[in-house]
């Protein structure tokens, strides 16, 4: 039907008889009933839609027909660079804001940047950045400031496609673009755009809710499992005799189970087939590549900054009008009004603001359902044939449209940056896409900064599943390999957080595959990273995860008291809630330990007195809360009570060894706890089957090894680094720190962790080895310890310690006394460095303060020096 009116013309009577009409501005019919579809569908997102809609079948009859079409175009864009699609005008299309572009059913369409006529207020365009956007085969740089080629006057796609020819010495050949019959090429824009509309109206929605029946198949099936476990271990064994709430719980969660099954395999059989997947494969790879290309674009620069053999000095593009954008040679432009930033940081155009966010949504759900349905949905090239093969260009373009907009800050919608970082938490699980961005080093640093970055943001939470992702299997317990490959994504980790260059964590080969990939050798290879920018970056990223595990934990603590206390004198949604969120809690500190584990042993983190003063105070909460101290009886309890009376079961969380259960439940050597009620006591009858369910979820969620194993692997980092005995570490001065806060409450938390069934937590992971340095470890610290009570003994500090050696905000002997420049008043340089993390004040005179403007105290720091050299002679 759609060949049939794209092949009707149709002439507009109001300009029939005028003279100076061309044949171009002949419209089809097809062009004419899809401007009436968009019209007619205006509303459509609408909180409340207006009355006379489409039908949705009609939408995505309508979608998939456009998508069809537009097949050729696609693929001659993505493979060659060539076809109508190969200059797509954007700003004509997506950034207009006069009084014509209102009437424009895209007009409505939310905006990466916000709402239109605010980004036309605000973020206005240049003339240079309204030209037709060049869409190759190949990335642009990724950055402003990368070195410009001296072929630079022609369009880009080009010159990068003659210098890959060059490097590689041959390419397959480039197809020609054949139109469909009738298509003209001018008509192929609006169609895309209007396909756009469409999947933004109608079609999204069905191809997300594949990922939202997926996850709940998943939660559903799980669900199951638990209750027929329940069921099984009913009074007796026999099923029959079940709690009548858990056999109707179940039946609840079959019947849910079973529809949903139903509905995503209907979605994958009518919106997956394998015609339906390559056209939605090619439409992602255009898309993606145009994304990329359109948030790289610099802005025109200003009359006082001319470019060599450019027209651009006095703010005119230098493409002639029609022709595809081309790429200026300025380094450092500076931004043009509205454009936002800091100073220093390179600007870039405006034009991604106005970029629709369905433009990204299509790609986001495109690979989020493909995830879900089929682990090899999407074909990836192999390890031997990247860089030579055309297909490549389809993970490329989503590797780079990826690592590019993931901290991209002019896309001001929230949901889309949260998106992002569910698809790359999503493709990192795959191993053939986590080799496919470890063999191209810029996008790996590039995607491991943006991550760090985002992490210190209010997207801490997704941003922390993704960098459990980044350091999968690493740390105590896992399985981790003996040599970490250079260009993996851990040690690109550990080299962003150092400061390295991107060159220093990869290797030639590695190069070699980037630029074959269509990589910037500029981006690959520059180590012009700014030190200040890289400390601040880490040192952000380090406060947000201290702040982020301090809470969790604190909140945990909190919602065991609630339980142990509140128990039968709340409602029943009111304590399942307050189960949930205690297991949720758990797992969030479980996994922040984990990220905190992998962080402990760089220098970045060992070498600040503040980050080790933390880690300290960390360390002495964990252990009080998690292993047999006082603190602890709560969680005991809660779990004791919580877990069936199978016998030799442990009572501790599963974690402790068998010989002594009641000791490790109670919290105090050689006493046994006595056994709290029973939950289903303090609770009506009605209501017990209930509660044994969240219970038993909870016993199982919350396991006391899944959060002893990060500081396990932590207080090994630091035996590790002592061991090594690299200067300026930090791991010395972090473990004599240890040991002078390593009383008996601490040493008796330290051997619960030893006798800690380990082998029954990680059976696959050999960790004999790992046990014994730990042993070391506690011999070292009681040695320390022994050492440091008699020389504390015998050179104790009097009572009347000068006020001036004192810190007025913690009140201890000050070790580095600093002044602040504006109320003069002396203080610990580790205190007011920990209070600038969260204030940049003066906090005596709440005046503006940097780390730089303290300046050292040398005389009373030589008088303290004095003073304790004095009184350890008099002792």
């Amino acid at each position: 039907m759609l060949e049939l009116l794209l092949a009707t013309p149709f002439h507009d009577p109001a300009t029939a008889t005028t003279s100076t009409r061309r044949d171009d501005d002949d419209d089809c019919a097809l062009l004419v009933f899809l401007r009436f579809l968009l019209q007619k569908n205006r509303g459509a997102l609408r909180d409340v839609p207006p009355p006379g809609l489409s039908e949705s079948t009609v939408l995505m009859t309508t979608f998939f027909g456009l998508l069809r079409l537009l097949q050729p175009a696609l693929q001659a864009a993505c493979e060659s660079g060539t076809g109508p699609l190969a200059a797509f005008p954007v700003a004509e299309l997506l950034a207009a804001a006069d009084a014509a572009a209102e009437a424009s059913p895209v007009f409505d369409a939310p905006r990466l940047g916000g709402v239109v006529s605010h980004l036309a207020r605000e973020n206005s365009l240049s003339d240079l950045e309204k030209q037709p956007i060049s869409v190759g085969p190949v990335q642009p740089p990724s950055r402003v400031g990368s070195t410009p080629d001296n072929s630079s006057s022609k369009p880009y796609a080009s010159t990068v496609q003659n210098q890959q020819g060059t490097q590689q010495g041959s390419r397959r050949q480039q197809q020609r673009y054949v139109a469909p019959p009738a298509l003209k090429d001018a008509w192929v824009p609006e169609l895309l755009n209007t396909c756009m509309l469409l999947y933004c109206w109608r079609v999204g929605f069905n191809y997300k809710m594949i990922h939202t029946l997926s996850s709940s198949v998943a939660s559903s099936s799980a669900t199951l499992e638990d209750l027929d476990r329940m069921i099984a271990n009913s009074p007796g064994g026999d099923p029959a005799r079940a709690g009548t709430w858990l056999i109707g719980t179940r039946k609840v969660y079959h019947d849910e189970l079973t529809r949903d099954v139903r509905l995503l395999t209907l979605l994958r059989v009518a919106f997956f087939s394998p015609g339906k997947q390559a056209a939605l494969c090619n439409l992602t790879t255009y898309l993606a590549t145009l994304v990329t290309t359109v948030s790289s674009i610099p802005p025109a620069a200003k009359p006082d900054t001319p470019a060599a053999g450019s027209e651009a000095a006095n703010g005119q593009p230098s493409a002639a009008e029609g022709q595809p954008q081309q790429q200026p040679q300025q380094d450092g432009l500076a931004s043009p009004s509205g454009n936002g930033g800091s100073s220093g940081e390179p600007h870039l155009s405006n034009l991604l603001r106005y970029l629709p966010v369905v433009y990204v949504e299509v790609i986001v759900d495109y690979l989020t359902a493909s995830r879900r349905c089929d682990e090899q949905s999407i074909v990836l090239p192999s390890a031997a044939a990247a860089g030579s093969d055309v297909a490549v260009q389809g993970p490329q373009a989503y590797v780079a449209w990826l690592c590019g907009s993931l901290n991209d800050r002019r896309i001001a919608n929230p949901d889309v940056q949260e998106s992002l970082l569910q698809v790359c938490g999503l493709l990192l699980d795959q191993p053939t896409w986590r080799s496919l961005v470890e063999a191209q080093p810029d996008k790996a640093w590039e995607l491991v900064g943006s991550l760090l970055q985002v992490f210190d943001s209010r997207l801490w939470h997704p941003a922390s599943g993704v960098l459990l992702k980044v350091i999968k299997d690493c740390g105590f317990g896992h399985q981790t390999a003996a040599s970490r490959s250079p260009a993996s994504l851990q040690q690109v980790l550990l080299d962003s957080l150092e400061g390295k260059s991107p060159i220093a964590a990869a290797d030639n080969s590695s190069i070699a595959v980037s630029l074959a990939l269509g990589g910037s050798a500029a981006a690959v290879a520059r180590s012009d990273q700014d030190p200040a920018v890289v400390a601040a970056r880490t040192k952000g990223f380090l406060n947000r995860l201290f702040n982020t595990l301090n809470w969790t934990l604190t909140e945990f603590t909190v919602c065991v008291g609630d339980l142990h206390n509140l128990r039968g004198r709340r409602s029943i949604l009111e304590a399942q809630n307050q189960y949930r969120r205690t297991g949720l809690m758990f797992e969030l500190s479980v996994n922040f330990m984990r990220i905190l584990e992998f962080v402990v042993p760089t220098h970045a983190f060992l070498g600040s007195a503040v980050n080790r003063t933390r880690l300290r105070e960390l360390l002495q909460f964990v252990l009080s809360h998690f292993t047999n101290g006082p603190d602890a009886r709560r969680l005991n309890e809660l779990l004791q009570a919580n877990q069936p009376a199978t016998p030799g079961a442990s009572s501790s969380g599963g974690g402790t060894a068998p010989q002594a259960p009641a000791v490790a439940a109670a919290g105090l050597p050689g006493a046994a706890a006595p056994p709290p009620a029973p939950l289903a006591a303090a609770i009506p009858a009605y209501a017990a089957s209930a509660m044994q369910f969240e219970s038993n979820s909870l016993s199982e969620r919350v396991q006391k090894p899944a959060l002893l194993a990060p500081v396990m692997g932590i207080l090994l980092a630091v035996w590790g680094a002592h061991k090594e005995g690299v200067a300026d570490s930090g791991g010395d001065a972090l473990l004599r720190e240890l040991a002078g806060m390593a009383d008996e409450r601490f040493m008796a938390a330290l051997q619960f962790m030893k006798d800690v069934d380990w082998c029954a937590f990680s059976p696959s992971c050999p960790l004999s080895g790992q046990l014994r340095a730990f042993a070391q470890l506690l011999d070292a610290l009681a040695t320390a310890r022994a050492a440091h009570e008699s020389s504390s003994a015998s050179a104790g500090l009097p009572e009347d310690v000068p006020d001036e050696y004192l810190d007025p905000i913690t009140m201890d002997i000050m070790s580095d006394p600093v002044k602040l420049p504006d109320s003069q008043i002396v203080v610990d340089r580790t205190t007011i460095e920990r209070h600038l993390l969260s204030s940049e004040t003066d906090p005596f005179s709440r005046a503006p303060l940097m780390s730089a403007q303290l300046t050292a105290d040398v005389e009373l720091k030589a008088k303290m020096q004095q003073w304790m050299a004095q009184h350890r002679k008099k002792q």
